[in-house]
C-alpha cells in the first residue's frame, strides 16, 4: 500500500494535535472555574445552629434551625444553605437575597439516632456568590443523643474454686454506662449453651449498677458462661453490640498424674499372673469426682476400672491382674481415659511400660533305669530327671521319650520353677541289643527358653539278650518197636541274662519239618518242655530240634539253638564201614585181595550172618560171620583174579536176610573197576537275578569222569552250611553228565551254596576229595544308604526357611522296594517321606522346606527306618549331618575382557566381578579359571564380606577361534555355602584374524564409542541451515515492510 506510510504520519500527527489540543483545554478552562472574590462586597456566614428540642433523644424528631448572617458591605444575591448530619448531606434549602448586616434563619428536620453527631451548616453551598472571605461559610454543631447502654460489667461465682458437684452462685454485674435511665428489662443467663432463666432488670440510672445471681450445681470441667441484657431490645441504647459478656468457667484445676507403679512379682515368669498396683494422685485444686484408668496390655484395651472421688492433693491405689502369655509385654496406663475430667495437665495420664519375663531353660539332667541290668522282656522303668536351669518359671509342658528314634510316650511336665527338678516315668518291654533312649524336653516347643540345643538327651542301654538253648532230648518208651509212636521230649533252657518272649521251636527228623510249637515265655535260667510225637519206621533217624527257629528274638549266642540225636529201633544195624584191596592199582592177573570191614551200628547184637560176593553179577563167594554186638566190627576178606575189562564187584552183608536191621539199605556195597569219579561240574542258578522273595531254582550238573559207571548214590544240598534237600542222584556211566535242581526261597544277603555228592559214601570213587562244589552268589538285595543332604537358605532377616534336598543311594544288588525315610533336626519332632522303589546302583532324591532358626544344626536321616527292606548291610542306614544356616553364598556377576579387539597372540585381561550373597563371611576362597574346559589359574581371596562385590583380574593370550571361558568360585569345595549349585559361570568368546572379538553370549554387537563421525557432524550442518533461513527471512520480511 503505497499509501500507508503517510496514512500512519497522517494518524500520528492529527493523534498529537487532538492531544495536545485538549491538554490546552483543560489548562485553559480547567474542570471548574475559579472563586471569585472582591475587596468588597457580601459575605454570608452562618452566625448560629439551634435544635429542638435542645437534648434530643433516640428517634426523637429534631428541628434544627441554622441563621445565615450577611456580614459583609454588600447585599448578597439568593444562594443555597445546605446541612450535614456526619457529613452526610440532610438536605439543601435556598435563601432569598440578604442585604448587608441582615440574618435569616433555615431549617431542617432529622430523627434522632444513637451516638454523638456532627451538624454541619454551609451557607453559599453552590458557592455563586463572590464573597469578601470565601472560607467562613461554614459552622457545625456537636451533640449526643441521649440513650442508656446497658453491660455486663462482670460475672464472678462463689465459691471461686468449686469442684463438680458443688452448689456455685454466679453474680451478673449490669451497668447502664448510657447518659439516661434504663427502662425496664431482663437478664437471660446461659451455661454451655443452655439458658438458666432469665432475670427482671429493674430501671438502671445512668452509670449505676445492679447485681443479679444465679445457683447451679457445678459438672466437672470446663463451661461456657453467657450473660444476655436486653435480649428483647427493649431499650434504644447508644451501643447495642455490647449487650452480652462471655467468660470460660472452670472447677477447680484437676491434675490427675501417677504417683508410683509397680507390680508383683517384680520379675515374672511366663504364665505368671501379674498383679499391677497404680497409685494416682490428684495434683491440681479441685476433686476429681468420675475418671476411670483404662491399662492396655500390648496394644490391646483390657478394661477400664472407675476411681473413686479424690480430693485436692489426694491419691488412691488401683490394682489389676493379668497373665504373663509371651516373653516380653507392653503395658499402658491411661488416666482419664473417657475424658471426664479437665485437666490442667493433660500429658501426664499416660504411662508405659514393658515386662520382660525371665525365660526358663529346661535341660534333660539325667536318664536311670531299673532294673540296672535289664535283660530282654524286662519291664524296664526308665526315669527322666528334667531341670530348669532358666531364670524363669517354665509353664507346664510335656516331655517326649524314644527308644531307637520311635517315640514311645509323652511325660507331663509340671510347672517348674527357676533351679526346680521333677522325674518322670515311663515303662518300656526290653529288646535285646543295645538301643538309644532320647527324651526331648518342651516336645511342644511352646516355651522359649534360653536355648533349645541342651533340650535332648541321648543315653544307650544295653539290654542283656536271652540264650536259648536245647539242654536234652528224651523219648519214650526208650526202645521202640517198629511202627510205635514215640513221644519226643526236650528240655529247653535259658541260659541268658533276659526274657525269652514268643519264640518257636522246630522238631525235625532226617532234617524234614516234623512239626513246631510256639513257647510264649521262659524266663532268666527256668526251663520249659516240648513235645513231639513221632511213628518209628526202619531205618536210622536223626531227631532234631532248633529253638528260636525263625529267628523272632535276638540272642546273645545263636550258634547253640540246636541239638539232635541219632535215633533208630532197637535192632543191630550191619554196615560195610569201609573197603580197600591189595594191590589197589589192581593188576591184570593178579590176585587181589579185599578187606571189607563191618560194624554193627544198631543197638543190640547181630546174629550170625553171610557175606555174599559177586563179580559182573555172578557169585564169586561167601563168607559167614558169627555175632557181632553192638558197636563191634569185623573183618571179612574176599580173593579176586583181576581180568581184562571192566568189572563190577558186589558184597552183600546179610545175604539170606536172616537178621531185621534197622537200615537195610546200607547191606550192599558195589566197587565197579576201573573206578568212577564223580564232581559238582557246575552250579547255576535261574532267575540269574535273585530277588528276595523269589524262587530260586539251583541247578547242579554232577558228571562221572571216571571210568565206569556209578551206583545209586545220594546228592545234598547247602545254604550257608543248611542242607536245604536231599535227592537220589541216578546211576551215571563214564563221562556222562546229570542235572538236578533245587528250590530255595531266596532271603537277603551273600549266600554259599554248596553241592555235596556221595554223601552216603555208596560209590566208591578213584577220588573221594571231589565231591563239593561251593559257589558265593548274592540275591538282588538292596542296601540304601544316605548319600548326601543338600540345602540353601533364604535371606534369613526376612526368613528362616530353609529347603533341603536329600539324597538316598541303593548301593546293593536289587531294587529297593518302597520305603519310608525319618528325619529330624536337632530336638524337632521326626518327619517321615515314603521314597520310591530305588534300582540297584542308583539314587533317589526328595526335597523339602524346614523352618529353622540362624546358627548350627544337626540333622538326622535315617532310611529304611521300620527295617521293612531286607539289605545287604542293616548297620549304615542312619546318617548324622552337621550344618550351619549361617553360611556364605558364592556367585559369579560377571566376565568381562579387555581389549574387546584383542588380536591373535595378545595378552588380555579377564576381570571377574563376584559376590558373597550369604549371611555369613567366605573364608579363604579360592578361584579357578578355565579356558576350554582346563584350569589355567587360580587366585585366593582372603576374606568376603556380605554383599560387597570383589574384582578379581586374571591374564591369557588369546588364541585363534572360539574359547569357552568358565570361572568357578570355591573350586576346591571348601567353604559351606547356603546354595552350591551357583558357583559356576560361563562365557564364550572368539578371536579371529581379522575380526574384533565377539561376545556370543551377550548377542549384542559391540559399538566404538571414540568415533563423532555423523553424530559430530551434521548437527552443524542443520545449525548454519537453520542459521540462513533465519537471516533470509528477516532480510525477505525488512524489505517487504520497506516496500509496504
Amino acid at each position: 500500500m503505497p499509501g500507508f506510510l503517510e496514512i500512519m504520519k497522517k494518524t500520528i500527527s492529527r493523534t498529537i494535535v487532538i492531544l495536545l489540543v485538549c491538554l490546552l483545554g483543560i489548562n485553559g478552562f480547567g474542570p471548574y472555574q475559579p472563586k471569585v472574590s472582591a475587596d468588597t462586597g457580601p459575605d454570608l456566614v452562618v452566625q448560629d445552629i439551634t435544635l429542638f428540642p435542645e437534648n434530643p433523644a433516640i428517634n426523637d424528631s429534631v428541628v434544627i434551625t441554622v441563621t445565615v448572617k450577611n456580614q459583609g458591605n454588600a447585599s448578597a444575591a439568593a444562594s443555597y444553605v445546605t446541612c450535614y448530619i456526619d457529613s452526610i448531606i440532610l438536605q439543601t434549602k435556598s435563601i432569598g437575597s440578604l442585604n448587608a448586616g441582615i440574618m435569616t434563619t433555615v431549617t431542617f428536620s432529622w430523627q434522632g439516632t444513637q451516638g454523638t453527631h456532627t451538624i454541619r451548616a454551609i451557607a453559599d453551598a453552590s458557592e455563586i456568590i463572590a464573597e469578601t472571605d470565601e472560607t467562613n461559610n461554614a459552622n457545625t454543631y456537636t451533640l449526643t443523643t441521649l440513650a442508656p447502654d446497658l453491660i455486663i460489667q462482670s460475672i464472678t461465682w462463689s465459691p471461686t474454686n468449686p469442684s463438680g458437684g458443688d452448689s456455685v452462685v454466679f453474680s451478673i454485674v449490669i451497668k447502664n454506662q448510657g447518659n439516661v435511665q434504663s427502662h425496664t428489662t431482663s437478664l437471660n443467663f446461659f451455661i454451655d449453651g443452655n439458658t438458666r432463666g432469665t432475670r427482671e432488670v429493674a430501671a438502671i440510672n445512668p452509670g449505676a449498677t445492679l447485681t443479679k445471681t444465679y445457683t447451679w450445681t457445678v459438672l466437672t470441667g470446663q463451661h461456657t458462661l453467657q450473660a444476655v441484657i436486653d435480649e428483647t431490645d427493649l431499650n434504644k441504647e447508644s451501643d447495642e453490640a455490647n449487650n452480652e459478656l462471655t467468660i470460660t468457667f472452670s472447677t477447680g484445676a484437676l491434675d490427675l498424674a501417677f504417683q508410683n507403679v509397680v507390680w508383683s512379682p517384680q520379675n515374672p515368669s511366663k504364665y505368671d499372673t501379674v498383679t499391677c498396683n497404680v497409685t494416682v494422685i490428684n495434683l491440681g485444686q479441685g476433686r476429681a469426682d468420675i475418671w476411670h484408668l483404662a491399662y492396655f496390655i500390648d496394644g490391646t484395651l483390657k478394661s477400664t476400672i472407675q476411681g473413686p472421688s479424690l480430693e485436692a492433693g489426694a491419691s488412691t491405689n488401683i490394682s489389676f491382674s493379668w497373665q504373663t502369655l509371651q516373653d516380653k509385654h507392653d503395658i499402658k496406663i491411661l488416666l482419664d481415659y473417657y475424658s471426664q475430667i479437665n485437666e490442667s495437665d493433660e500429658n501426664n495420664n499416660e504411662y508405659n511400660v514393658s515386662i520382660t519375663t525371665l525365660i526358663p531353660d529346661l535341660v534333660i539332667s539325667g536318664i536311670t533305669w531299673l532294673p540296672v541290668n535289664p535283660g530282654a522282656g524286662d519291664n524296664v522303668t526308665i526315669t527322666v530327671k528334667i531341670k530348669n536351669q532358666g531364670s524363669g518359671r517354665a509353664a507346664s509342658s510335656r516331655a517326649a521319650s524314644y527308644i531307637d528314634n520311635r517315640i514311645m510316650s509323652y511325660l507331663d511336665i509340671s510347672e517348674l520353677n527357676a533351679g526346680e527338678e521333677t522325674i518322670a516315668n515311663f515303662t518300656w518291654l526290653a529288646v535285646s541289643g543295645t538301643h538309644s533312649i532320647r527324651v526331648t524336653a518342651d516336645y511342644d516347643r511352646i516355651l522359649n527358653e534360653l536355648g533349645r540345643d541342651n533340650n535332648n538327651l541321648t543315653v544307650k542301654i544295653t539290654i542283656i539278650p536271652p540264650d536259648l538253648i536245647v539242654q536234652s532230648i528224651s523219648w519214650s518208651p526208650e526202645n521202640p518197636t517198629l511202627d510205635e509212636t514215640v513221644n519226643f521230649t526236650i528240655t529247653i533252657k535259658n541260659q541268658g541274662g533276659g526274657i525269652a518272649l514268643n519264640f518257636h521251636v522246630a522238631f525235625f527228623m532226617d532234617d524234614a519239618l516234623v512239626t513246631s510249637e510256639l513257647i510264649t515265655r521262659l524266663d532268666v535260667g527256668a526251663l520249659v518242655n516240648a513235645t513231639c510225637k513221632w511213628k518209628v519206621t526202619n531205618g536210622r533217624h536223626t531227631f532234631k530240634a532248633i529253638v528260636n527257629y525263625n529267628n523272632y528274638i535276638a540272642e546273645s549266642d545263636k550258634t547253640n539253638n540246636e541239638n539232635s540225636v541219632i535215633f533208630a529201633p532197637k535192632l543191630p544195624d550191619l554196615a560195610i564201614t569201609s573197603i580197600i584191596w591189595s594191590p589197589p592199582e589192581i593188576p591184570l592177573g593178579k590176585t587181589v585181595i579185599f578187606d571189607i570191614n563191618i560194624e554193627n551200628r544198631g543197638l543190640i547184637s547181630a546174629d550170625p550172618s553171610r557175606i555174599a560176593f559177586y563179580v559182573d553179577g555172578a557169585a564169586a563167594g561167601y563168607v559167614d560171620m558169627g555175632r557181632l554186638e553192638p558197636g563191634a566190627a569185623t573183618l571179612a576178606h574176599f580173593t579176586w583174579a583181576a581180568s581184562e575189562g571192566s568189572h563190577s564187584i558186589t558184597i552183600i552183608l546179610d545175604s539170606t536176610n536172616q537178621i531185621v536191621e534197622i537200615d537195610e539199605a546200607n547191606n550192599t556195597r558195589i566197587i565197579n573197576i576201573p573206578l568212577p569219579d564223580l564232581i559238582v561240574e557246575n552250579i547255576t542258578f535261574s532267575p540269574s537275578d535273585i530277588n528276595v522273595g523269589d524262587t530260586l531254582v539251583i541247578t547242579a550238573s554232577v558228571k562221572n569222569q571216571g571210568n565206569s559207571r556209578t551206583e545209586i548214590s545220594q546228592i545234598n544240598c547247602y545254604v550257608d552250611g543248611i542242607k536245604i534237600a536231599s535227592q537220589e542222584l541216578p546211576s551215571i556211566n563214564p563221562g556222562e553228565s546229570v542235572s538236578k535242581e533245587f528250590n530255595w526261597v531266596a532271603e537277603a544277603g551273600i549266600h554259599t551254596f554248596k553241592i555235596t555228592l556221595d554223601v552216603n559214601n555208596t560209590v566208591i570213587e578213584a577220588n573221594e576229595t571231589n565231591n563239593e562244589k561251593e559257589i558265593i552268589q548274592a540275591t538282588a538285595t538292596p542296601d540304601l544308604i544316605i548319600e548326601g543332604m543338600g540345602w540353601t537358605v533364604s535371606d534369613q532377616l526376612n526368613s528362616n526357611e530353609a529347603a533341603f534336598t536329600i539324597t538316598i543311594k541303593n548301593i546293593g544288588t536289587g531294587s529297593s522296594g518302597e520305603s519310608q525315610v525319618q528325619y529330624y533336626f536337632d530336638s524337632y519332632p521326626a518327619e517321615y517321606k515314603t521314597i520310591p522303589s530305588i534300582p540297584a546302583g542308583e539314587t533317589a532324591n526328595f526335597s523339602f522346606i524346614a523352618i529353622l532358626s540362624s546358627g548350627q544344626h544337626t540333622a538326622n536321616i535315617i532310611a529304611d527306618c521300620d527295617e521293612a527292606i531286607a539289605e545287604l548291610d542293616e548297620d549304615n542306614n542312619e546318617s548324622v549331618i552337621s550344618f550351619s544356616t549361617i553360611t556364605p553364598d558364592l556367585i559369579i556377576r560377571t566376565i568381562s575382557y579387555s581389549p574387546l579387539d584383542a588380536a591373535i597372540g595378545e595378552t588380555i585381561t579377564i576381570t571377574i566381578k563376584l559376590e558373597n550373597r550369604g549371611n555369613a563371611k567366605a573364608m579363604n576362597v579360592q578361584l579357578a579359571l578355565s579356558i576350554d574346559g582346563s584350569i589355567v589359574d587360580y587366585a585366593d581371596i582372603p576374606e568376603m564380606d556380605l554383599a560387597t562385590p570383589v574384582t578379581i583380574e586374571f591374564s591369557w593370550t588369546t588364541t585363534e577361534g572360539e574359547h569357552e571361558i568358565s570361572v568357578f568360585a570355591d573350586s576346591n569345595q571348601a567353604i559351606f555355602e547356603n546354595n552350591e549349585l551357583n558357583n559356576t559361570k560361563s562365557r564364550t568368546v572368539s578371536f579371529t584374524q581379522s575380526d574384533v572379538a565377539v561376545n556370543k553370549s551377550s548377542g549384542a554387537p559391540i559399538i566404538p564409542t571414540n568415533d563423532g563421525g555423523l553424530v559430530e557432524k551434521w548437527w552443524w550442518m542443520l545449525l548454519l541451515i537453520a542459521g540462513l533461513l533465519i537471516a533470509t527471512a528477516f532480510v525477505s520480511t525488512f524489505r517487504l515492510l520497506r516496500k509496504r
